[in-house]
């Protein structure tokens, strides 16, 4: 079934003022409601409860419907008893509020009132059944009430009458006023009632389902619930006046029979009406025209203190109009599952909800958006396609629109803040009107709904606090929130304040811990809080050394808070107050007592041990074999890493150095003998002893010379030692395959070796002491002397080459098996074998190539440099010289533009033939007579270093193109401005430039002017320039081809100009209308055979009126009536046989006549073919006329319409018609007339 909404659309105007019969109504109330709002409680020290309340009264705008009221008198009740609160001036009214007292009632004198609603009617609309115009007026005051009432109050309003023709609602009598009533909460509620955002008086579709909005904003935020009512009436004490006590409530209206407020409309399948309790949206349907009252009530239901209540009521009192509306087809919203109706978000989340209708009929559609959220520029972000809402005055919600033809689309966007959660949605309500003729409207509401997740509930973890020093764990339970945030009093938060489980060091007597959370989108919820007693325990005193070695203990003496104590932390020993720490590693150890104070606290302290790591054990250097009784003999530690040293000698005397990293020894007699060193740290910690043993002995262990042992024969020289020793001089032997030379000095040799092969080097020490001399050999070292690459080698490869040649080889030819180090401008490059590539892409310029071999010993050879360089190539030339050849001249010259000096040039032609030049920058080509394709001249530099570049070529195109033939020149049939001319070029395929157009007047010998230029491959042209009902146009046309030879054309065409002259009958002779006289320029440019004359009648078409030979230049034309305007053309046709006849139109000449009516009123109907009839001269040039004849006793006897002398016309033959006199009526369709008298003779 279709859909239609037409409350607050064009539709709803149009069937509110297209007035339908039936009675007047003398009566103007249609409905209204009643909102308030509380303002606050500042007022006078006896009614300082302050209020806003608004009375909305629809009047009936039907014409002879009593006028609006200009006050609405409002009762104020107290809630709990009933009793009606009598308003003081000055106390409850006060200036400038609105409104005066009356009688103890507030009487609002302020209103606005609406125009009545009349917008415009799309043409060609037509709509059938009652109608209802209306004005919309708020009566808008502040009244100040007593704090006494904790329940709060009722605000009535009555006002007679209703209008009379309501279909479902007994109002005979004129008698049932409209009333309504609000409940104002109290102050310690404060509230604003829900508003509506759209009228009370709405269409209902005949035999359709109609929507009708009842939505209605609060801005509170409270939950609405909506459900149909019965419209007040009378009150059962006081009629149609304000009671005295209130409740009891109003009488409803009574309904006919078969109504009632669950069936509006009347009972039967096709009536009903259906009420969305969350969003007010109704759906309407009704048989039967005529107008309905019905109520709808919006109850407003707050959560307090955990509980729903009831906050109060707000009615709207409505009527709907049946009518029966124009058949069209209703615009489509995506149905729920592709659009959802209903979102969840949460506070600070964005969320776009993409809106969109279509229409079959392709309709143009708007779409109107209205919520609370598109408040303009107030503080909700909100946004349908971009607009952020406009809001009327007074309203609680913003509107914004979008358009579209067939489709309508727009996004609603919603970007929640963290204040914006509330337990009830957000409306937006969307209708989308189809603005054609009786178009319909879709409408639904959209709920948006943000929630704020819930914060913890519970904190666990230390209510008493017995130690400031120490961290106590806080843990935060419940709630939805995924984050926590802390907050401390008398206490400081150690960590993140985010992290959960939190740890807070507390600084004062009492402490408070408040836990917040906070949502994914940074927004906070509820907190909880836990209060935290602080209560020390006494301190304790710690006695002992703290600081050890690696490896020791420590004790510790415990006092303070009684005997006995528990230490825990590290490895331990001990009880009661004493106790010995024997820690590895630097530790923390904590000392409780045993003993608790009156709170359970017991007493505790933190110790930290530290311990000092040893040193490592450092090894000692110096030598093992000494002569007896050598002295001064030197000791040290490798690498000392510590301040000082203790060193213990045995078979000897320490001789100097002691507490120092380095020593000398005076060693005894033979025997063994050791030195030990043990190293002290800065921190006083002592590391394992190191001991090295010596032998004392005649004969010497020397040491093995120390030195490299493989080694390329060209490299060195190469060191070798052996360890000094006081006292001791050496001697150096070197033996073997390998020879070399020996420079020594006392423990040391240098070795340079001339051959390779294996060496062999011996070291001889002898000392010399007191107590008789000592000598030693030392092992021998074998030394391999490997052979080193040639140094007499060359690299091979080009000076120099041209840029992008290929790549180009380089190559040092060393030994097998050897390797090659490459450089290019100190670059390494990736080879590694005896020849490298040079990439053909190397840029121009000088470069040094070096290379190293490394033979397969790994001996390198010395470093070999050549130097080469990279050629350019010529840069990009561009060949000068002409690109068109042409018939007049077949040799040309072609250049190189600024040509080096030291270059040479190739050309190569193909189409042509160099006849001179060849090598240099400039040659001369021939081209053929027989040439039809385009040619190439191209031509290669190449350098003084041989290098070529780069091919470049010219296109050189056969200009062959012929004089252009222009064969005709005639003006176009339907435009006097535009001549056609039609040509033809030969050859005409390769020229570059179009034709030219010439023109000038024809028998003129002055010079051409170009009025256009056209393609030389085009067949014609048209000049839109001209002017041929004024002037005979001679045209010529020139082509300049490619070459810039000028060709001319050959002959010249021109015009044909006709002129027509009207020339007016002789009133002597009968019938003569006058005629055309006609006359023509000749035309030039081929052999005329003869000329043809075609006139045109009116709007009608061309005939062929006279054929006329090649020397006729004049033409008359008679006027027979045949039109007012009167069109000729004379075409110039050629001598050629018919079918390839050349035909050149004139210009269009008119010549004007009145063909004026002439009525002959004679009638002879004898048959004889003369005045047989009623005869009108012109009379067929007047259509749409009607004829009436009457008799000379004005007795009508014939009429008709279209009388036109041939086919319709009166001839007097009827045998009723006597002879005699008649009288006629001619009308025109523009309303003149003729009248006067035809006889008949018979």
């Amino acid at each position: 079934m279709l859909l239609r909404l037409l409350a607050r659309g064009h539709w709803l105007a149009l069937l509110l003022v297209l007035l339908a019969g039936g009675p007047a109504a003398a009566t103007h109330l249609l409905g209204g409601e009643m909102t308030y709002r509380y303002l606050d409680s500042n007022g006078p020290t006896a009614a300082p409860v302050h209020y806003e309340i608004t009375v909305t009264i629809y009047n009936n705008a039907l014409a002879g419907a009593a006028q609006p009221n200009t006050d609405a008198l409002v009762g104020i009740y107290d809630l709990a008893t009933g009793a009606k609160i009598t308003l003081v001036s000055g106390v409850n009214v006060v200036a400038n509020s609105g409104a005066v007292v009356s009688n103890g009632s507030l009487d609002i004198n302020y209103y606005t009132i609406s125009r009545t609603l009349t917008p415009s009617v799309p043409a060609g609309c037509t709509v059938q059944g009652p109608s209802q115009p209306f004005k919309l007026q708020k009566f808008t005051a502040q009244v100040y009430l007593p704090a006494t009432s904790l329940s709060g109050f009722y605000a009535v309003f009555t006002r007679t009458a209703r209008n009379v023709d309501i279909t479902n609602e007994v109002t005979t009598g004129n008698n049932q006023p409209l009333t309504l009533y609000t409940t104002l909460a109290p102050p310690l509620r404060p509230n604003r009632s829900p508003v509506f955002s759209d009228t009370a008086v709405a269409i209902v579709c005949q035999g359709d389902t109609t929507i009708s909005l009842n939505n209605a904003v609060d801005a509170d935020g409270d939950r609405l619930v909506y459900s149909f009512g019965t419209p007040y009436g009378t009150f059962a004490s006081s009629g149609q006046n304000l009671p005295t006590q209130f409740p009891p409530l109003p009488n409803p209206l009574t309904y006919y029979g078969g109504y009632s407020a669950a069936n509006p409309f009347g009972p039967g399948a096709g009536n009903f009406a259906l009420l969305n309790a969350s969003t007010g949206v109704a759906r309407y349907g009704a048989l039967t025209q005529g107008k309905y009252v019905v109520a709808v009530d919006v109850q407003e239901y707050r959560t307090i203190n955990g509980r729903e209540v009831l906050i109060g009521t707000t009615r709207r009192d409505l009527q709907l109009i049946v009518a029966a509306c124009p058949s069209t087809v209703a615009p489509v919203l995506p149905a729920a599952i592709t659009l959802p109706r209903a979102y969840t978000i949460e506070a600070g989340q964005s969320l776009t909800i993409p809106l969109s209708a279509t229409q079959s009929a392709g309709h143009a559609l708007l779409m109107t958006v209205n919520s609370a959220l598109l408040d303009g520029t107030g503080g909700l972000n909100a946004t349908f396609n971009g607009n952020p809402g406009t809001v009327a005055a007074g309203s609680l919600t913003g509107t914004a629109t979008a358009t579209g033809n067939g489709t309508v689309a727009g996004n609603f966007v919603y970007n929640s803040t963290c204040g914006e959660a509330r337990a009830n949605p957000y409306d937006v309500a969307v209708t989308v009107k189809d603005q054609a003729c009786g178009g319909k409207t879709v409408a639904d509401v959209f709920r948006i709904t943000v929630t704020l997740p819930s914060g913890p509930t519970a904190i666990a973890g230390d209510l008493v606090a017995c130690d400031q020093t120490a961290l106590h764990t806080y843990t935060a339970s419940g709630g939805t929130a995924p984050t926590v945030r802390w907050r401390v009093v008398g206490g400081t938060i150690v960590g993140s304040a985010t992290a959960n489980p939190v740890q807070v060091r507390w600084t004062a007597a009492s402490g408070t811990i408040i836990a917040k959370g906070i949502s994914q989108y940074g927004c906070l919820t509820d907190s909880v809080s836990q209060g935290v007693q602080v209560v020390p325990a006494p301190s304790l005193t710690v006695a002992g050394n703290l600081t050890i070695c690696q490896g020791s203990s420590t004790s510790i003496t415990v006092s303070g808070a009684g005997p006995a104590y528990t230490v825990a932390g590290g490895p331990v020993s001990g009880s009661g107050s004493v106790f010995t720490l024997s820690p590895t590693q630097t530790t923390t150890y904590t000392v409780t007592s045993v003993q608790l104070t009156a709170n359970g606290c017991a007493s505790t302290a933190q110790v930290t041990v530290k311990v000092n790591p040893a040193p490592a054990a450092e090894p000692i250097v110096g030598t093992t074999s000494v002569c007896p009784t050598v002295g001064g003999i030197a000791y040290a530690i490798q690498n000392p890493a510590n301040p000082s040293y203790q060193w213990t000698v045995t078979g000897g005397t320490l001789a100097s150095g002691q507490g120092t990293a380095s020593i000398t020894v005076n060693w005894g007699a033979a025997g063994t003998g050791t030195v030990s060193a043990v190293s002290v740290s800065a921190l006083g910690c002592p590391s394992p002893a190191t001991t090295l043993a010596v032998t004392i002995n005649q004969l010497l262990q020397t040491v093995k010379p120390s030195g490299p042992g493989s080694v390329c024969q060209a490299d060195g020289p190469y060191t070798y030692t052996t360890p000094a020793v006081n006292g001791s001089s050496f001697a150096w032997q070197l033996f073997g395959s390998a020879q070399g030379t020996l420079t020594s000095t006392g423990n040391s040799t240098s070795v340079q070796f001339a051959t390779a092969g294996v060496a062999k080097l011996v070291v001889t020490q002898t000392s010399n002491p007191a107590g008789g001399i000592c000598r030693g050999v030392s092992d021998t070292l074998y030394i391999t002397v490997k052979p080193s690459p040639s140094t007499a080698l060359v690299i091979q490869g080009p000076d120099r080459f041209c840029v992008n040649s290929g790549a180009q080889t380089y190559t040092l030819g060393g030994a097998s098996g050897s390797t090659y180090a490459w450089q290019l401008n100190g670059v390494a490059l990736a080879s590694t074998g005896s020849s490298v590539s040079i990439a053909a892409s190397t840029a121009v310029g000088t470069y040094t190539l070096t290379a190293r071999e490394t033979n397969s010993g790994g001996c390198a050879g010395p470093l070999y440099t050549k130097s080469f360089t990279v050629d350019p190539r010529p840069g990009a030339i561009t060949i000068s010289g002409p690109r068109f050849v042409c018939p007049a001249t077949r040799t040309l010259t072609y250049a190189v533009a600024n040509a080096a000096s030291t270059s040479t040039f190739q050309w190569a032609v193909t189409g042509g033939t160099v006849t001179a030049g060849q090598g240099t920058a400039s040659v001369t080509v021939n081209f053929p007579t027989t040439l039809t394709a385009n040619a190439t001249v191209s031509v290669t530099e190449t350098s003084q270093y041989g290098c070529a570049g780069t091919a470049v070529a010219a296109t050189v195109v056969p200009d062959n193109a012929q004089a252009p033939q222009l064969t005709l020149a005639s003006v176009v049939a339907t435009d006097n401005t535009k001549v056609t001319l039609t040509f033809s070029v030969a050859n005409a395929a390769a020229t570059p430039n179009q034709v030219q157009v010439l023109r000038r007047e024809a028998g003129s010998t002055g010079t051409y002017t170009t009025v256009g230029t056209v393609a030389a491959t085009a067949t014609t042209y048209v000049d839109a320039t001209a002017n041929a009902a004024q002037t005979a146009y001679q045209y010529s046309l020139a082509l300049t081809n490619g070459c810039g030879d000028l060709l001319p054309g050959t002959t010249p065409q021109t015009t044909v100009l006709v002129r027509a002259v009207a020339v007016p009958g002789n009133p002597s002779t009968p019938r003569d209308q006058g005629a055309s006289n006609l006359s023509w320029t000749a035309y030039d440019g081929f052999t005329v055979a003869n000329y043809l004359v075609y006139k045109q009648n009116d709007a009608g078409g061309y005939a062929l009126v006279a054929t006329l030979g090649a020397n006729v230049f004049s033409y008359t034309s008679a006027n027979g009536g045949q039109g007012f305007s009167q069109c000729f053309r004379v075409v110039a046709v050629s001598a050629a046989g018919a079918s390839a006849a050349l035909q050149s139109n004139s210009n269009t000449a008119c010549a004007e006549f009145t063909n004026g009516l002439a009525f002959y009123n004679i009638i002879t109907p004898n048959n004889d073919g003369q005045n047989d009839k009623l005869e009108i001269l012109n009379v067929s040039l007047y259509p749409g006329n009607t004829m009436t004849i009457f008799n000379r006793w004005g007795r009508q006897v014939y009429s008709t319409t279209n009388y036109n002398n041939d086919s319709n016309y009166w001839g007097g033959n009827d045998p009723s018609i006597a002879a005699g006199v008649y009288y006629y009526l001619f009308k025109l369709p523009n309303g003149s007339t003729t009248k006067g008298w035809v006889e008949v003779v018979k």
